[in-house]
This record gives C-alpha cells, sequence and structure tokens, in this order.
C-alpha cells in the first residue's frame, strides 16, 4: 500500500473508532462480562415470539432493489426476487430455525465497508 493510501486508511480508521462505539450501559463490569458468555454461548436464549410468514419474507423480498450490491453470500436482491415459491419457502424455513435455536450463522454477522473518497 502507498504510504498516503495507508495514512488515508489509518486516519478512516480512527474516524471508525472513534464513531462506532458502544453504549455506556451503566451495569458493573461483571454484569457485562455475564451478558458477553451468555451471548456467546450457543444455543437458545429466548423463545421466539413470532415466526416469520412466507408472505411477510415475500413481500421483504419484493422490497429489496435489484441493482444493489450483493452482500458476503453474494446474493443479490434481483436473485432473491427471481426464486421460485420452493425457494421463498426455503429461505423462510431457515429464518424461522434461526429464531427457534437462537444461533445466528456467522456469516450473517460479517460485513465488508468500502469507502469512495469523493471530490472536496
Amino acid at each position: 500500500m502507498v504510504n498516503s493510501d495507508r495514512q488515508k486508511a489509518n486516519v478512516l480508521a480512527d474516524h471508525f473508532a472513534n464513531v462506532f462505539k458502544p453504549h455506556n450501559s451503566g451495569m458493573s463490569g461483571e454484569e457485562d462480562r455475564e451478558i458477553l458468555h451468555a451471548l456467546e454461548t450457543p444455543g437458545r436464549l429466548v423463545t421466539p415470539i413470532k415466526k416469520f410468514k412466507l408472505t411477510e419474507v415475500r413481500s421483504a423480498i419484493k422490497q429489496l432493489r435489484s441493482k444493489k450490491a450483493s452482500g458476503y453470500d453474494i446474493i443479490t436482491g434481483r436473485f432473491l426476487k427471481e426464486l421460485p415459491d420452493v425457494g421463498i419457502r426455503a429461505i423462510t424455513h431457515a429464518f424461522n430455525s434461526v429464531l427457534r435455536i437462537g444461533h445466528f450463522p456467522g456469516h450473517w454477522k460479517v460485513s465488508q465497508i468500502i469507502t469512495i473518497l469523493k471530490p472536496g
């Protein structure tokens, strides 16, 4: 990486570190550690209140922007919009399974931020 690019990356990293800070919970360190341990422990923490309905998932897919960039899974809005009913049922089942067991796949927690330098 060129030195000026490295400087820009460091400035951006410092900015993000200052902007994205966790809120002060007001709890003791021990309480924070207990909660963190519970969140990192596999298994169901809370019984889901409701399940996703096929109509809700279908409606959410219809509202997606077709030309938006894909996520980590490389699935685009256009791809989802072209799924047959059996595919939408499978996605609905997957979402409900996640709620039922209380474990979110690691890939769902990963994102990539690409910054674009604008003039000025």
